[in-house]
């Protein structure tokens, strides 16, 4: 019995050696890989693996490198992966799986696809092949595709190979539109000679300036309907017909409502430039804002900046006139004790200096000379006494702007003698300045300057050539006349002329006049020779007045190289409700209807005699006798 077991056992080892054989007999036969079966396309990348194994029962094979140039970007990635031999249906491979990493130049990883999905047991063949990755992106170029097991150091089989790729570069999607505007606002001065434009600029009053503001979309598309303004601040005044649009003229709206420059494609920029005057500034700084807008973009703004350097500068002149005696303003008059006698102070700032602050004024009576309470007066306003004692305030006087104040006295010294008196201004980072007029009390007549003014209504005519009368509305002539009477030429002659209150320029002006803000006509005549005259006009109309027979005054200063200012004598306009012309048009219209109603009368006297006449003969024999009988009572007869 335990022969045959032997044997038994025996045979059984040799039929599992034998079975055993046989299966490492069969698991030799390998199929062949199929080719690539990826689609492709027109810029697509294909990157050929070869079917090359990358592990086989535990045996890892080296990854698979391929050269490739692979720009950077996005893409779909689609692998194909592959394994087959006969005894695989006895067999289960949970990790048959590879993927591909991209390296760069220096060797480093850029990106890597995911892992293909694990191939079906238990069949002979498997494979897959499809989309692995959407939108994977390579942030830089790669120079090699590497296949990799996705199992390395799996202690099963998993056997796979890697068949091939297909690299398909994706478009990168439009980007969102972007609105965006932005603005640079530059100046430079032109007085000064800027050749270049900054974000500031230093400048003296009268100085031009130009501006400069670049508009760029700054966006990825195209912005329609851009819109640029301006704001210039005080003291800076628009030249009129200067803004330019990348060299060509614009609309002069650029400084109210704006100008419409057009469209801007993305990236591209637009200049406007224009002009301004500094015009009555201190010292201070000024801040131009620049705007723009446009359709989808809200508004931005800039700015630059003149930094003014003008120094203040401060006139006084001062004259007089003999009330008593009905002179004119001049510089000095005659008088005798008791006299009354109106004394005039201007204060004015020169065009080109800057306004000035805190401006107070004083005069100092000489001795014989007796201030009247209450006389003082501001541009014909009547002020509160101070101006003898502690002086009085004006406050803020602006470039070309004139202030003129009065006051009386009564001439209480006896003998001959000249009592002149002075008048003093200050203001802020203004030293004091003075003026003088004179009083010859009981001595021969003092030189009068040869600077005449006269006044006429050229509405109703009617006065002197000093005084005269206007109602509201009328239209005032002033002539102003200078002879120079030195013995040598007179150069850089001005004569200027500030609108007393009540009057308004109506545009006007003999001899290139220029009328200026704050009232002011000025003339600039330039030189006369000895003996040589010019005579200049200009108009304004009467505005409404305080009360009936307010006297409006005015005076002319004539300034010249080498002189003092000259003050011309003063005319006076009285501003009456109801005067002689009108009161004679009354009359004539009431002379014309008395004359209009007694011809209707005669006429009616003549007509009803006729008709007695003519029914009645002989009403005409008793009238007869009627008029007889009283003229001989008459004659006493």
């Amino acid at each position: 019995m335990k022969k045959y077991l032997f044997f038994i056992l025996i045979g059984a080892i040799v039929s599992v050696l034998f079975v055993s054989a046989i299966k490492i007999a069969a698991a030799q036969v390998i199929y062949d890989p199929p080719p690539c079966q990826l689609q492709t396309q027109a810029g697509d990348i294909l990157v050929d693996f070869g079917g090359q194994y990358l592990l086989t029962d535990t045996v890892a094979y080296p990854p698979i490198v391929r050269s490739a140039n692979i720009p950077a970007g996005h893409y779909d990635i689609y692998l194909q992966s592959f394994d087959g031999y006969d005894i695989r249906v006895d067999v289960t491979q949970p990790h048959e799986q590879y993927f591909v990493a991209f390296n760069n130049s220096l060797g480093g990883e850029v990106a890597r696809t995911n892992p293909t999905p694990d191939l079906q047991d238990y069949v002979e063949t498997a494979a897959w092949s499809g989309l692995i990755n959407s939108n994977l992106y390579l942030d830089n170029n790669a120079v090699q595709a590497v296949a990799q097991h996705a199992a390395d150091g799996s202690t099963g089989a998993n056997s796979v190979r890697a068949i091939c790729m297909v690299m398909r570069f994706l478009e990168p999607p439009a980007p969102s539109p972007v609105y965006s505007l932005s603005i640079q606002k530059t100046v430079r001065n032109l007085t000064a000679g800027s050749s270049s434009y900054t974000e500031s600029v230093s400048a003296n009053n009268n100085d031009n300036i130009s501006f400069q503001i670049q508009i760029q979309n700054t966006g990825n598309t195209t912005l329609n309907n851009v819109y640029v303004r301006d704001d210039l601040p005080d003291y800076l005044s628009y030249t009129s017909g200067t803004a330019k649009l990348d060299g060509v003229s614009i609309s002069d709206s650029l400084m109210s409502g704006g100008v419409n420059i057009g469209s801007l494609t993305a990236s591209s920029s637009k200049s406007v430039t224009f002009e301004a005057k500094v015009n009555g500034a201190s010292s201070q700084t000024l801040t131009n804002y620049a705007y723009v807008h446009a359709y989808n973009v809200g508004e931005v703004n800039d700015t630059a900046v003149v930094n003014v350097e003008s120094s203040a500068d401060l006139n006084i002149t001062k004259t007089v006139r003999n009330l008593t005696k009905g002179t004119d303003l001049s510089s000095s008059v005659n008088a005798d004790p008791g006299d009354h006698i109106l004394f005039s102070i201007s204060v004015s700032i020169p065009g080109d200096a800057a306004a000035a602050t805190n401006v107070l004024v004083w005069a100092s009576l000489p001795s014989g000379l007796d201030y009247i309470n209450g006389s003082t007066k501001i541009d014909n306003i009547s002020t509160a006494d101070g101006l003898i004692s502690g002086g009085i305030s004006l406050g803020t006087i602006n470039p070309n702007q004139i202030k003129n104040i009065t006051f009386e006295t009564t001439v209480s010294s006896a003998g001959s003698q000249t009592l002149t008196n002075y008048a003093y201004a200050s203001a802020d980072n203004i030293t004091q300045r003075q003026a003088s007029a004179q009083v010859a009390v009981g001595a021969a007549p003092l030189y009068d300057p040869d600077l005449s003014k006269q006044v006429a209504n050229l509405t109703w005519s009617n006065g002197s050539g000093t005084d005269n009368q206007a109602r509201v509305g009328d239209v005032l002539q002033y002539t102003i006349s200078y002879t120079n009477n030195a013995n040598s030429t007179l150069d850089n002659i001005q004569i200027l002329d500030t609108l007393p209150p009540y009057v308004s320029y109506n545009g006007n002006v003999s001899h290139n006049g220029v009328y200026y803000s704050g009232d002011i006509i000025a003339w600039n005549i330039g030189s006369l020779s000895p003996g040589q005259s010019i005579s200049v006009t200009y108009q304004a109309i009467v505005e409404s007045v305080p009360s009936d027979n307010y006297v409006i005054t005015n005076t002319a200063i004539l300034r010249a190289t080498g002189l003092s200012d000259i003050i011309s004598n003063e005319t006076r306009t009285a501003v009456v409700f109801k005067y002689d012309g009108i009161i004679r048009a009354v009359t004539g219209g009431n002379d014309l209807f008395r004359n209009l109603a007694l011809a209707v009368l005669i006429t009616f006297w003549v007509i009803f005699i006729a008709y007695l006449i003519i029914k009645h003969p002989d009403f005409l024999q008793g009238a007869g006798l009627m008029v007889k009988t009283i003229g001989m009572r008459i004659l006493g007869k």
